[in-house]
């Protein structure tokens, strides 16, 4: 129910980020982790300056093992609002795989 309002939201109200957005976290919460990162890169096009799109993206793509796009994306929202990110990001759990994949010696850094 709440995809179908936020789906709702986002196509009648196209001008505000909060339909797309939280259309994408009920799409992530359903399971649906590919349909959350597409419906988020189409946000991120429109509102270039919203940091949580940019955090959504890091969460989905660490979730879809695309941690190099992840790691983009992560710079991005820091890039837009490094303390609530940092705040944030700390203990969030959809992110520990990219956190461990920074801590390997293998990992390439950018």
């Amino acid at each position: 129910m709440a995809y179908e309002i936020a789906k709702t939201l986002n196509r009648e109200l196209p001008q505000d980020e909060f339909g797309g957005v939280h259309a994408a976290v009920a799409l992530y919460r359903m399971g649906q982790t590919r349909e959350a990162k597409e419906l988020s890169l189409d946000v991120a096009e429109r509102f270039l300056k919203d940091w949580s799109v940019r955090y959504n993206l890091a969460c989905y793509c660490t979730q879809l093992k695309e941690l190099e796009e992840a790691q983009e994306w992560f710079k991005a929202a820091m890039e837009l609002n490094e303390t609530l990110v940092k705040l944030m990001a700390v203990d969030d759990p959809d992110l520990e795989p990219l956190w461990q994949a920074m801590r390997d010696t293998s990992w390439k850094r950018s």
